[in-house]
């Protein structure tokens, strides 16, 4: 993949900052905050998570983040609560270090560790309570369907999980000051809105599982071929699996964890438990 960490970082972020403007919520978006005439760097980023009308985008979504948001998030900010200083007290708890104080005369005084201990904490002034930022003050639900997709954007219907459309974010424009840059972010963020147009305005009223769990590993639906399956072990299967596997035509892809192949040649050891599965 061409680019830097910082050129990939801009390109998702223009990608963000346009799907803004077309209604798209976006989920870990941060603004601009470089400063240049103290020379500080802090450009804007998105980890590439967006909600709109009942549907999920991903776009260059990392592993580290698709496991950050399948699960609950807390939402630090500033709240009242127990004085962090005094644990809650109004006193002070811990004591200050013993050490020696040597003059340039030679001469040395040694301090009392404990003459502090029971003194009305200054932070709180007594009271064992104060107001501190990194306090959790809110929950942030998890996002269904999340999934690695570096390099990658689909657009997925939270109701069932049916992946709508997928492509290649703009690579060749990672770049944001290069010429075409701006083109091509406008040709991606065009194509994900013409996927987004195939979402039906009613909810399907029955709809397949899209994961199944068949024998300790989980058989999904591809992100990135249609047509094309991916099977995820926990742990590293027994070798004659793998052999099966790749008799098959399945591939390991390393970034996803998974074997990925054709669904029409998923082995018989998946195959059967999922169709079954599937039309229960």
């Amino acid at each position: 993949m061409s680019g830097d960490f910082h050129e990939r970082q801009g390109a998702t972020a223009a990608i963000g900052a346009a799907l803004a403007d077309r209604g798209w919520k976006l989920i870990g978006y941060k603004e601009d905050k470089s400063d240049g005439m103290t020379d500080y760097f802090d450009p804007a980023s998105w980890d590439g998570i967006a909600r709109r009308d009942g549907l999920l985008l991903l776009c260059d979504v990392w592993k580290y983040h698709a496991g950050q948001y399948a699960k609950p998030q807390p939402i630090y900010g500033r709240a009242d609560g127990p004085c962090s200083a005094c644990k809650g007290t109004g006193k002070v708890q811990h004591e200050s270090p013993e050490y020696v104080s040597v003059s340039i005369f030679g001469g040395a005084r040694h301090v009392d560790p404990a003459r502090h201990v029971g003194e009305v904490c200054e932070h709180c002034e007594g009271t064992g309570r104060r107001e501190e930022h990194g306090r959790i003050v809110g929950e942030l639900p998890a996002v269904p369907h999340v999934r690695a997709c570096p390099g990658r954007w689909i657009v997925i219907r939270e109701a069932d999980g049916k992946i709508l459309g997928t492509g290649q974010r703009p690579l060749k424009a990672d770049r944001m000051d290069h010429e075409g840059g701006s083109a091509a972010v406008a040709r991606v963020v065009g194509s994900i809105e013409e996927a987004a147009g195939k979402a039906t305005p009613t909810t399907p009223t029955a709809a397949a599982p899209t994961d199944v769990d068949v024998g300790g590993a989980t058989v999904r639906p591809s992100t990135v071929r249609d047509g094309f399956v991916e099977v995820v072990h926990p742990e590293r299967p027994e070798q004659p699996i793998i052999d099966e596997l790749k008799a098959a035509g399945f591939r390991w892809a390393l970034r996803s964890r998974c074997w990925y192949g054709p669904a029409k040649q998923l082995p018989t050891r998946y195959a059967q438990p999922t169709t079954e599965a599937v039309a229960s």
